[in-house]
């Protein structure tokens, strides 16, 4: 059985997700309660990530993986949008946030601010 393809860069694109914080916010919570709290996912289940890694290609390029390597993956990835939408909202919006918002855990580490460092 072909294994299911979770294609970050063949995506059906809306727009209002990027324009519209309800929006976006609802889209969030829809996708949290489909994963509910995570004791009914396989996280060793394997399954295709698709990329976009040649403009030139028609189709993405598929690699294998697991879903709780990819969710790991997408947790990791977001850290870095929270950083520069923490850099928006303190800076143009005056929120105040803590300073570490979107920090990698390695910079965190790498600045002696972790286990490791």
């Amino acid at each position: 059985a072909a294994r299911p393809l979770l294609a970050y860069d063949a995506r059906p694109r809306d727009a209002r997700l990027e324009t519209d914080p309800r929006r976006a916010l609802a889209a969030s919570r829809a996708w949290r309660a489909a994963i509910g709290d995570g004791t009914d996912l396989d996280l060793a289940a394997p399954v295709d990530a698709g990329f976009a890694l040649d403009d030139a290609a028609a189709d993405d390029t598929p690699l294998p993986s697991t879903l709780g390597r990819e969710l790991a993956f997408c947790a990791h990835h977001a850290t870095h949008h929270f950083f520069v939408a923490g850099l928006i909202a303190k800076g143009h919006l005056g929120a105040p946030l803590p300073d570490d918002v979107g920090r990698a855990p390695s910079t965190k580490r790498h600045e002696g601010g972790g286990a490791a460092g």
